[in-house]
């Protein structure tokens, strides 16, 4: 399959998930503490056009390993299980939370993946990303210092994703508040600092441009 997709995308370094590269970013779990989660997945929505996203779905989270990672991976914090499926194919932009994001792959996945300390007065090129093939059926986190955007669909027919995060991650901000810091120009929704790309639509709806160079594609393997 990375061979199929590498030969289809000369213009990208599509790496593994299991080297050694993506230590920096995350871990790799195994998939069966998630085998209920993943099975609840193939059921959820998949827009023929764009992507949706929940950030909390009340089935999902009536199954048996939302209180274990509650009390086990987020040390009783409180957590959501939502997902982002769809059709994107493109950068577009760069979020963090702060908090660990567990994801899992229901579809072979495309991931570009960046790091925090690598910004620069809030701004990054895509040059310096790295782009790595998740297969269907992993699970894995994401640091938060880890830069990442929606998922890449490696097939035609789109992509399915699971999103664990600290409760109210990427609910709408409320309230006035005072910029202290630097990334504070960042912040677009709770827990969520962003930097967008000048042809996404966060950045048409307000978003900080951030985000330089091109934006890179992936072109997807037939069905």
């Amino acid at each position: 399959m990375l061979s199929a997709l590498q030969n289809k995308n000369s213009h990208l370094k599509i790496l593994d998930i299991s080297s050694s590269e993506f230590k920096k970013y995350g871990e790799v779990f195994s998939p069966e503490p998630f085998c209920e989660l993943f099975e609840k997945m193939e059921s959820t929505p998949l827009p023929s056009e764009g992507n949706v996203y929940v950030a909390s779905d009340g089935e999902l989270e009536k199954l048996s390993i939302f209180e274990k990672l509650e009390k086990n991976y987020y040390g009783s914090m409180p957590v959501e299980i939502g997902y982002c499926n769809g059709q994107n194919t493109k950068i577009n932009a760069l979020e963090y939370h702060k908090g660990e994001e567990i994801n899992l792959a229901v579809t072979d996945l495309v991931l570009f993946l960046g790091q925090v300390q690598r910004l620069k007065d809030n701004t990054l090129s895509t040059d310096e990303l790295e782009c790595f093939f998740v297969p269907k059926g992993t699970a894995y986190s994401m640091y938060s210092t880890t830069l990442h955007f929606s998922p890449c669909k490696v097939h035609e027919s789109g992509f399915r994703c699971a999103v664990i995060l600290p409760r109210g991650t990427n609910s709408p901000l409320t309230g006035e508040r005072e910029q202290i810091f630097e990334h504070d120009k960042t912040l677009w929704m709770t827990n969520k600092w962003l930097i967008g790309h000048r042809e996404s639509k966060p950045v048409s709806n307000g978003a900080f441009c951030g985000l330089t160079g091109e934006n890179y594609e992936l072109n997807p393997l037939e069905d």
